[in-house]
């Protein structure tokens, strides 16, 4: 990778592998960098507007997204959602969760984005919410049995 990053998130598309927002240090990133295996290069892609560490990312209809997360320069554990345009190099801002999430499991299926548990900066979650790409819309879905805290999870 270009930049040194812990807590970041990780997603496929198009064959390539994203990594978003993290942390260099005690520094949380707004940057975003793809690694093409074709030509075994990390190239940079356009920022995100926010800094997001422990982000969630998933991938719905061609159109990655980062999700939660936390900027700990502002103290400000996040609901708000960025899509990223691979074919524009952009990122946009969609619907906010219901909920701050930081470290969330991020899960698709169906092209629904699911959110579940982590922390929102006072408590640790057991909730969950699904988003429509359509719609842009987020909805509730039904609880954990137990609060989940910790980034051991993924998807693909």
């Amino acid at each position: 990778m270009l930049a040194k990053r812990s807590s970041l998130g990780v997603a496929v598309l198009n064959g390539c592998i994203y990594a978003v927002g993290g942390s260099e240090g005690a520094t949380d990133l707004n940057s975003a960098e793809i690694f093409d295996p074709r030509n075994g290069h990390w190239r940079q892609i356009a920022p995100m507007s926010t800094r997001r560490s422990a982000v969630g990312v998933g991938v719905v209809n061609g159109s990655l997204y980062a999700v939660g997360g936390v900027d700990r320069n502002t103290c400000e554990y996040l609901s708000s959602v960025e899509r990223y345009n691979p074919g524009t190099d952009r990122w946009s801002a969609v619907a906010d969760m219901s909920a701050r999430r930081c470290g969330a499991g991020i899960g698709v299926l169906h092209n629904i984005l699911y959110a579940v548990g982590d922390y929102d900066g006072e408590m640790v979650c057991k909730s969950a919410e699904a988003y429509n790409a359509e719609s842009n819309e987020w909805h509730p879905v039904a609880d954990m049995s137990l609060c989940r805290k910790k980034r051991w999870h993924g998807s693909s």
